[in-house]
């Protein structure tokens, strides 16, 4: 199974580099990201570890990573990740109202 991000998710992955790297460091930085990218790999075994957020938009799913929260959406043949944010963050203004 293949892991595509689209590009507001990509943009995400920066941003929180960016930060993280601004308040603690890289190294801090780089074990951060290295964290998030090892919650995305593993969802190719096991993507119903996590939860169901139909209500956010049919066939997304969530998944914690850190302070961070994994938006996706899998198919037969991969996942996309949507959007990877901060879990105070506004999810209505960044994932419901937002085009896909």
């Amino acid at each position: 199974m293949r892991i595509e991000l689209k590009p507001k998710a990509h943009d995400d992955l920066s941003d929180i580099w960016n930060y993280t790297c601004q308040q603690w460091g890289t190294a801090q930085a780089e074990t951060y990201i290295r964290n998030i990218w090892q919650t995305i790999e593993s969802l190719k075994s096991n993507y119903n570890a996590s939860q169901h957020i139909d209500f956010v938009r049919t066939g997304y799913r969530k998944i914690q990573a850190g302070s961070h929260v994994i938006f996706f959406k899998p198919t037969t043949t991969s996942i996309t990740i949507i959007r990877t944010l901060h879990q105070q963050m506004d999810i209505e203004r960044h994932l419901v109202s937002a085009p896909e």
